[in-house]
């Protein structure tokens, strides 16, 4: 991810509808997964830290790691505890260490390029009958000037995200598409921008009133995905369990 966008997400991603809609399907990950209270969490790929802050309202002890020193400097001014700096290809942390794992926009990344072994560490340090939550953006077709921005290596389908999962050892417990209802303008949107130069889907963020609406719609579509999943949309979310 470039630099700036650290500086950009950080800014932005506190009120952000996109945001608020991700942190949604986390709190729902985090009820099915059914951690114990006080249980430690390892939120690896940390970013700016929102996460972390999440999962420690939840009251969950949130263990923060990312590669990139600019994350950990939000992080830092967010007054998180306990920041790591470390790989997801090689945790470095003891085996059956945590209770549950956070890889929110993780595995995407130009850096992550090994998947597979990301999620192996990922279940190598979570305790038995731990669980993961997993979101990455779907549909390679959809790769755009914001991926370039934000060094996007891969995007995925529901097919390759369960197989990776069950490759690593893990069962999968949930797994949907969402962000549906947008996905027709987003994908022409971004069909549009393929070819500029990166740039971010950040900038240019709607007015409080239109974030509100946004907000409220992807809550709706977030009840009607949990009764009938949807064939299509522009993010992927994984809830996966370690074998007892």
């Amino acid at each position: 991810m470039q630099t700036d966008e650290y500086d950009l997400m950080r800014r932005v991603e506190d009120a952000h509808w996109w945001y608020g809609a991700l942190r949604a399907h986390l709190r729902a990950g985090v009820l099915a997964a059914d951690w114990p209270g006080g249980a430690r969490v390892l939120d690896a790929g940390c970013g700016t830290g929102a996460n972390a802050q999440l999962l420690g309202g939840l009251g969950f002890r949130a263990v923060p790691l990312d590669l990139a020193p600019e994350a950990l400097a939000h992080g830092r001014s967010r007054g998180i505890p306990g920041l790591v700096r470390g790989n997801v290809l090689a945790l470095p942390f003891a085996p059956e260490r945590f209770a549950g794992a956070v890889l929110a926009d993780v595995l995407y990344h130009s850096a992550v390029g090994d998947h597979a072994q990301a999620l192996r560490e990922v279940y190598r340090v979570l305790a038995p009958g731990g669980s993961v939550l997993v979101n990455v953006p779907a549909f390679q077709g959809l790769y755009s000037a914001h991926d370039k921005r934000i060094h996007t290596g891969k995007r995925f389908t529901k097919g390759e995200v369960r197989a990776l999962l069950e490759a690593a050892g893990f069962t999968v417990t949930r797994l949907y598409y969402w962000n549906v209802f947008l996905f027709p303008l987003i994908a022409a949107m971004r069909l549009l921008r393929r070819e500029q130069p990166a740039a971010s889907d950040l900038e240019g963020a709607p007015p409080p009133l239109a974030g509100a609406v946004l907000r409220a719609l992807l809550g709706v579509e977030r009840r009607l995905i949990a009764r009938v999943p949807a064939p299509f949309g522009v993010s992927i979310f994984a809830v996966a369990r370690k074998t007892p």
